[in-house]
């Protein structure tokens, strides 16, 4: 249960990052900014939906009460779990279809910038093909988790940890500008 609610709290944060990067691309890149802001907020309500299904519905609700249930609630309550299963690969599929708009869309509205922003430019739009081979993994019936084990715990770690000093950098940057107006 607590993976399940560090996955719920991780969206929130990511979002409002998401939201910080696509402030501060606005002026360059409008219309990237915005679709990418747009896509992540869309990720973050599927993300959150599902996870919340999954905490209160499956995990608080159904799996707490098979074991006091009889046998026909038991039944009843493992159709449920199943009917989510199903249902979750249907939103899941939305989290990674608005997933990967949001990173095309962001990493396009990052490129223009300096090294460390055109870094992180750079490694958004490498999510966009890992989100594809996961999207063919998992919805088509490619043989593709190699390269999903080997590359996704590399390149969601380094982003996010990227994002964050690119997101300090800038708040310190308008913080020592107010400083100097003040």
């Amino acid at each position: 249960m607590g993976r399940l609610w560090l996955n719920y709290l991780h969206v929130f944060f990511a979002l409002t990052a998401y939201a910080g990067t696509a402030y501060l691309c606005f002026r360059r890149a409008p219309v990237a900014a915005a679709t990418g802001f747009i896509a992540f907020a869309f990720w973050a309500f599927a993300e959150a939906l599902g996870i919340a299904i999954n905490i209160w519905g499956v995990n608080e609700l159904w799996r707490a009460g098979y074991s006091a249930a009889d046998a026909q609630a038991q039944m009843m309550i493992c159709t449920s779990i199943h009917t989510f299963t199903g249902i979750w690969e249907g939103i899941f599929f939305v989290v990674l279809t608005t997933f990967l708009a949001g990173t095309l869309s962001m990493g396009i509205a990052l490129f223009r910038g300096d090294r460390l922003q055109r870094s992180l430019a750079i490694l958004f739009l490498l999510a966009a093909p890992l989100t594809l081979v996961i999207m063919l993994d998992g919805y088509f019936g490619a043989s593709l988790s190699a390269w999903i084990a080997w590359s996704y715990p590399i390149l969601q770690p380094l982003s996010r940890a990227l994002l964050g000093v690119w997101l300090l950098r800038a708040a310190l940057s308008v913080s020592n500008e107010r400083t100097v107006v003040e």
